[in-house]
């Protein structure tokens, strides 16, 4: 998946970016680490997050940084993350792809 989108399904223009890839490990009881390769091109990141009983996705962080650390997780939930890249050209975004989604389950 190397596509660049304007965050509807429209490719834009000719930039064409790598999507990042995710890693996520439990850092604590209440805390996880999740962090990404830094994808050439992109001024910065939005990490997203779900548990199991949430149908989408909310934004957690806008992000310079290629890891976040997610707080207040709580015990026996499983939460999903993703990630995507973003470029500002002018005053609009324009968005990587998603990261594959990465699933962790606190016990």
């Amino acid at each position: 998946d190397r596509v660049m989108t304007n965050g509807s399904n429209e490719v834009e223009g000719v930039s064409v970016f790598d999507k990042p890839v995710v890693r996520v490990s439990k850092e604590s009881d209440s805390t996880a680490l999740i962090s990404w390769d830094k994808v050439e091109g992109v001024n910065g990141y939005e990490v997203y997050r779900k548990t199991g009983s949430q149908s989408s996705y909310k934004k957690l962080k806008t992000l310079k940084e290629c890891s976040y650390i997610s707080k207040s997780l709580k015990m026996n939930e499983t939460y999903y993350y993703k990630v995507r890249g973003f470029k500002k050209e002018g005053d609009k975004k324009v968005y990587t792809a998603y990261s594959t989604a990465k699933t962790l389950r606190m016990k």
